[in-house]
């Protein structure tokens, strides 16, 4: 088993066996991409900036294409125990491609 670092607040995870990449979603705003060398073999090839607290992912398994998805919070009202609301007009999905 191996554990690598990866961003704060994953929040979705993907796995190319294409590739051999995994992938980590993470809320600080960045995509954590790693590479499966091994049964048990791993390192991270970079991370990625996304969006501050993005969240869900999906892949392309066929293009290989990640698609993410974000929205900018507004401040939560005092005394509030749900989540802050989404700022209107600003939800945004990003396509990530690798370059290879």
């Amino acid at each position: 088993m191996a554990t690598l670092p990866i961003g704060t607040g994953v929040d979705g995870a993907a796995f190319d066996p294409s590739s051999g990449d995994a992938f980590a979603l993470n809320a600080d705003g960045t995509l954590t991409v790693i590479h499966q060398d091994g049964p048990d073999k791993y390192h991270v090839v970079e991370n990625v900036q996304t969006a501050q607290g993005a969240r869900n992912m999906g892949l392309d398994p066929t293009t290989h294409r990640l698609f993410v998805v974000a929205a900018k919070l507004a401040p939560a009202p005092a005394n509030s125990r749900g989540p802050a609301p989404i700022v209107p007009g600003s939800f945004m999905m990003m396509v990530i491609e690798r370059a290879r």
